[in-house]
C-alpha cells in the first residue's frame, strides 16, 4: 500500500515542538552555567526559538524567546557574572530579548510568505480554483484514504464544447470571463472535502471523496443545471461534455482516475457532445 504524502522539513506538531523547545532552553542554560562565563553560549539560545517558531507559530515562539532571555540571565547570575551598574544588566537583558523577538518575527514572516507562495502555486490564477498540481495532490491523498477506509470515490470531468469559437468570435477576454463563470459554477455548493479544479485550457474536474454512484449523480445533475444557464444567458455557442467515473475500489493513481473520467467525457464528444455519461468502475 502506498504511503500518504508527507510534508517536507520540520514536522513536529506544536505540542511536542514546545516541549522540545523548553527542554533545549533548559539544556542550553545548564551548559552555559557549567562552562562558565568565559565561553559564550549565546548562539545556542537561538536553537529552541527557531524550532518552536517554525513548528508552533509566532505566539509560542515569543514565549520561548522570553524563556530563553530569562534562562540566559539565570545562567549568568548562577555563574557569578557581575555588572558594574544595574543599567548595564537591564540594557543587556533588553538587547537579548530584542534580538530573540526579532528572530521570531523574521522567521514567522518568512513562514507566512512561504505558505502564501505555496498556496498560490496550487491555485489557478484565472478562476481561483485549484490547479492541476493541487488536484493531483488532493486526489492522491483521497485515493490513499479511500483505500485505507474502504470508501467510494468519484470524479467529474468537464470539457467546454466549442470553446474555441468563443475566443474566435468574441475575443480572448470573453473566453477568460467564460472560464471564470464556469469555475464559479463548479465551485459553488461543494462540501469542504470536495475539490474543484481547472486542469488546463477549458478542461475542469471535481473530486468527490466518499461519493458513490448515487451521490455523484446528485452532484453532477446540479452542476449540469448550473452550467446550462451559461449559454442561455450569454448566447455563446457552447455546451458541456461531462464524464463521471465512480469507484467502489479506489484506482491506482490520480492519473488513472482522471484517465477513466476523461475517456467517458470523450465518449460524449463522439456521440454528439453536450451530455453526461456516468459509469461505475
Amino acid at each position: 500500500m502506498p504511503s500518504p504524502p508527507t510534508s517536507k522539513g520540520l514536522a513536529l506538531s506544536p505540542g511536542p515542538a514546545l516541549v522540545a523547545g523548553i527542554g533545549l532552553t533548559i539544556g542550553v542554560c545548564a551548559a552555559d552555567y557549567l562552562t562558565g562565563a568565559e565561553l559564550s553560549f549565546s548562539i545556542f539560545y537561538f536553537l529552541p526559538i527557531v524550532l518552536v517558531t517554525w513548528c508552533a507559530g509566532r505566539s509560542l515562539g515569543l514565549f520561548v524567546a522570553s524563556l530563553s532571555g530569562g534562562a540566559w540571565l539565570v545562567a549568568e547570575a548562577l555563574g557569578g557574572m557581575a555588572y558594574s551598574a544595574d543599567w548595564i544588566l537591564a540594557f543587556n537583558t533588553l538587547t537579548r530579548l530584542g534580538v530573540f523577538v526579532t528572530l521570531v518575527l523574521i522567521l514567522s514572516s518568512l513562514q507566512d510568505a512561504l505558505r502564501a507562495a505555496s498556496e498560490l502555486a496550487r491555485v489557478d490564477s484565472l478562476t481561483g480554483l485549484s490547479n492541476s498540481r493541487a488536484f493531483h495532490e488532493a486526489a492522491e491523498r483521497e485515493i490513499f484514504r479511500a483505500r485505507r477506509q474502504a470508501e467510494a470515490l468519484s470524479v467529474i470531468y468537464v470539457d467546454v464544447d466549442n470553446f474555441k469559437a468563443v475566443n474566435d468570435q468574441f475575443g480572448h477576454s470573453a473566453g477568460d470571463a467564460l472560464l471564470v463563470r464556469i469555475g464559479q459554477c463548479l465551485g459553488q455548493d461543494l462540501r469542504a472535502t470536495d475539490v474543484a479544479a481547472r486542469l488546463g485550457g477549458d478542461e475542469f474536474a471535481v473530486l468527490l471523496p466518499g461519493a458513490g454512484v448515487e451521490a455523484a449523480q446528485l452532484v453532477v445533475a446540479k452542476l449540469d443545471r448550473a452550467l446550462a444557464t451559461i449559454p442561455a444567458q450569454t448566447s455563446y455557442p457552447i455546451g458541456f461534455s461531462i464524464g463521471v467515473a465512480c469507484f467502489d475500489t479506489p484506482p491506482e493513481s490520480a492519473d488513472a482516475m482522471l484517465h477513466q473520467a476523461d475517456a467517458l467525457m470523450y465518449e460524449v464528444k463522439r456521440a454528439g457532445k453536450g451530455e453526461v455519461r456516468l459509469a461505475s468502475r
